[in-house]
């Protein structure tokens, strides 16, 4: 896939996320898509390839700060 082409005309928010540790993907990959993206997120943790989800917790509340702090998803007032 090409998303080094796909991101050059997007003018979103892209939230890239990608494990340290990953032997399969190298996490300079994501470095250099989110340098190409206009309005692009890295995320990283110590994780692998296919760990990278394994804190749920902590993968969910990630997404839902970037859908928050890019006003996608608004919090309802209590």
């Amino acid at each position: 896939f090409r998303t080094d082409r796909a991101l050059q005309s997007y003018d979103g928010p892209t939230l890239l996320m990608h494990g340290e540790n990953d032997t399969i993907v190298p996490c300079e990959h994501s470095r250099a898509l989110a340098k190409i993206a206009r309005r692009g997120t890295l995320i990283t943790n110590d994780r692998g390839h296919n760990d990278f989800g394994a804190d749920w917790k902590w993968y969910i509340d990630t997404v839902e700060a970037f859908l928050r702090d890019q006003g996608i998803v608004v919090t309802p007032k209590e």
